[in-house]
């Protein structure tokens, strides 16, 4: 009768390698290392098997483009914008396109985290277009949606303007004076005879965002002239 390890069958033993971690710790696209043992009733010396680890590539997929910026505005010159490019997947790399085309060439331009960080500093008017990235790897690759690069534009284009061509009657007729312009974050002010505009119960002044403009009206009008200006 056989006894201890001659009394064994031929076999085989494997077993999954864990690590000091303990199970679950190895990434969702992984498989952890494993060993494996083999005997036979002659020897009484079991063999062990190199461990082996063996890796499932994932495809690229939920690519999201983001901004470090939260206004929106970016004034051209002064202003720098920080891009971040993110995906699932395994052995990604990234690629920028502004509008329809790569990104061109420029110190302005730096790449970090495998590409997958943009900084542009400074912005210009050249990245008013939209910005798009692209996730790949060998098996696939996906591109965000596009995120647009707002530039924040000077004031231009004042104009002043007046309901009425006609003479008016001090402390009978009333006035509506209307200050336009072009440009990003306006505010207005108005002044009299050079100076401020100071409060007054024949003054009422009113402001639109869009497009920007701000109306004065006097009623009833007094001596003096109105000049308005844009900040």
């Amino acid at each position: 009768m056989q006894t201890g390890d001659a009394a064994r069958p031929h076999g085989r033993s494997c077993s999954v390698y864990e690590g000091t971690a303990g199970r679950g710790s190895h990434p969702a696209h992984s498989t952890p290392p494993t060993t494996c043992s083999r005997w036979n009733p002659f020897s009484r010396v079991a063999g062990s098997g190199r461990i082996t680890s063996v890796t499932a590539m994932m495809p690229v997929s939920s690519v999201t483009l983001s901004s470090n910026t939260s206004s929106g505005l970016l004034w051209p010159g002064r202003d720098s914008v920080s891009l971040q490019c993110a995906a699932h997947g395994t052995d990604v790399s990234y690629s920028w396109n502004l509008g329809d085309v790569a990104l061109p060439e420029d110190p302005r331009y730096q790449y970090l985290q495998n590409n997958g960080t943009l900084i542009i500093n400074p912005i210009s008017s050249s990245d008013i277009r939209s910005v798009t990235c692209t996730a790949s790897n060998w098996i696939n690759k996906e591109t965000s949606d596009k995120l647009d690069v707002k530039l924040a534009a000077g004031v231009s284009a004042v104009t002043l303007t007046s309901n009425t061509s006609a003479a008016l009657w001090a402390g009978q007729d009333s006035v509506s004076l209307y200050c336009s312009a072009r440009g990003s974050a306006i505010t207005f002010s108005w002044s009299l005879n050079g100076e401020p505009l100071s409060p007054h119960p024949s003054y009422s002044i009113t402001q639109s965002d869009s497009p920007p403009s701000s109306n004065l009206t006097i009623s009833p009008v007094s001596r003096g002239a109105d000049k308005s200006s844009a900040i």
